[in-house]
């Protein structure tokens, strides 16, 4: 897939700007709170541990790559970093690593009722938020009324998180990181290196998308 990237002057549209920021906010925003969750339930230094007792990860249906093998610490002297994790693979290890009490209502990989809202179900909110708003959109622009229903949802998800993460001796103000992110300009290099990261993650992305 390619999304259309022309532009007519050197300022963003604000459709464009508007993608812009969805975009940002799955690649800087949403993985934070995967990263913090993860970090709760395993700690850097026994990832590559815990991944090697999981068979499912090793070779089963969640197999990881060479690549996400490496991030997470196979073949390294360092400790894994979290934060050099996508969505993706953030979103594979809290899956198959975390307590089961972290099951979403309706189970991994499904899409939850509105009326779902135990923290499994916005952990998978955020993996479809960022497939169905991000990888499915090939225009490069949002209209503001999308946008802003968009946003909203986001930030809603983001809140409930919060909330958890605040009780368990979490700093991180993701509604916050949130709020300065929509508030910032976006230059036109940032916002075309951003379409070129998208349309290099078309496949990573459609395999996330059917786990």
């Amino acid at each position: 897939m390619i999304i259309k990237t022309e532009m007519t002057s050197t300022n963003l549209s604000p459709k464009q700007l508007n993608f812009a920021h969805l975009v940002l906010a799955c690649v800087d925003v949403i993985k934070q709170p995967l990263i913090d969750i993860l970090d709760i339930y395993v700690k850097p230094s026994d990832l590559c541990k815990k991944v090697k007792q999981c068979n499912d990860l090793m070779s089963g249906r969640h197999k990881l790559n060479s690549e996400q093998l490496k991030k997470c610490g196979f073949t390294s002297p360092y400790l894994p970093d979290y934060s050099q994790f996508d969505v993706t693979l953030l979103y594979t290890l809290i899956r198959n690593l975390c307590p089961r009490a972290l099951t979403p209502t309706n189970g991994w990989g499904k899409e939850p009722q509105v009326t779902d809202t135990q923290l499994g179900d916005d952990i998978e909110r955020i993996r479809q938020f960022r497939n169905k708003n991000v990888a499915h959109v090939n225009s490069g622009e949002l209209d503001d009324m999308e946008f802003e229903g968009i946003w909203s949802d986001l930030e809603d998800v983001v809140k409930r998180i919060q909330s958890f993460m605040t009780a368990n001796g979490c700093s991180s103000d993701y509604l916050q990181q949130l709020a300065n992110l929509k508030g910032r300009t976006v230059e036109i290099d940032e916002y075309t290196s951003v379409i070129k990261s998208l349309e290099d993650d078309q496949v990573v992305i459609a395999l996330a998308a059917s786990c």
